[in-house]
């Protein structure tokens, strides 16, 4: 976690948080995308029209009726594709809670999640103390949404050499983390959310993504 010689508690990081809350947030994660619709839709349309006129005008052959069969199992795939795709999508999304400002998407998983302004606030005190070092902490953090999942009892395995319980990691040249909780309603501050935070600050503005090295130049600055 990042902490300074007198770290700011949740409640008082909220409170300055809003004095210097930022006036735009950032838009949320949609089930929807338009560039999925056009990729499916363009061979769907296509060749739907196409099997249509075939049908109208009197395909001939000796194998007309299979490939007019064919042509449709062919539109079915793509639309049951596409069906599927905004199904998972949605159902993946009503996992989070989004939280606009800095943009961040937190998954529950039987941990409390904090309420806008404690959550803001803990990111905006994280910025503040990235800042000194990395003058585009807020660029950073606001770059893409930030996907934070949370994790009783957060356990590595293959990706940790130890393979034993772990405060939380960060996906390498990602906005994505995984943090450990020890009971439902433990403090943000007191996880590893904003240690990880810092990762992902560090790693975009070095383009090193070895945390032994970043938790080097923590230890260096006093950044825990």
């Amino acid at each position: 976690m990042l902490w300074r010689s007198k770290p700011l508690s949740a409640s008082a990081a909220s409170i300055r948080y809003l004095i210097h809350k930022p006036p735009e947030g950032m838009k949320k994660p949609s089930w929807f995308k338009v560039l999925d619709l056009v990729f499916f839709c363009i061979p769907i349309v296509g060749l739907s029209l196409a099997t249509i006129y075939a049908m109208v005008t009197g395909v001939e052959g000796p194998h007309a009726v299979q490939a007019v069969a064919l042509c449709w199992v062919v539109v079915a795939a793509f639309l049951g594709i596409y069906l599927r795709l905004l199904w998972m999508r949605w159902t993946t999304l009503k996992q989070y809670r989004w939280y606009p400002t800095y943009g961040f998407m937190l998954r529950q998983d039987g941990y409390q999640l904090p309420e806008e302004g404690i959550l803001d606030g803990s990111v905006w005190k994280t910025i503040q103390v990235w800042s000194k070092h990395h003058p585009n902490a807020e660029q950073i953090v606001k770059s893409a949404v930030n996907w934070v999942s949370f994790h009783k009892d957060l356990n590595e395995n293959d990706k940790n050499r130890a393979r034993a319980k772990v405060k939380g990691f960060t996906v390498a040249v990602s906005h994505t983390m995984a943090i450990d909780y020890d009971s439902p309603d433990e403090p943000l501050d007191r996880t590893a959310f904003e240690h990880e935070l810092g990762h992902i600050i560090h790693g975009f503005a070095t383009q090193n993504w070895d945390m032994e090295q970043h938790h080097e130049f923590m230890k260096k600055h006093g950044l825990r």
